[in-house]
């Protein structure tokens, strides 16, 4: 499995609170230093645990 999470902060839990839209996400993200599930989808496709083809197909970049 790849995976992408947030952690619960004030600043999140405001971004929720108040209205979320993606270029706050985005933004909360970047703060966080995520790594997006195309990123986790890499890592392990160069680890041998997941298929590359698998994980360009089914996961797009955020950061743009």
């Amino acid at each position: 499995a790849i995976f992408e999470a947030f952690k619960m902060t004030l600043q999140l839990a405001d971004i929720i609170n108040t209205g979320v839209t993606k270029a706050k996400l985005l933004e909360e993200a970047r703060r966080q230093e995520i790594v997006t599930l195309r990123q986790d989808g890499i890592m392990k496709a160069l680890e041998g645990a997941v298929n590359i083809d698998e994980v360009l197909r089914e996961t797009e970049e955020a950061w743009g």
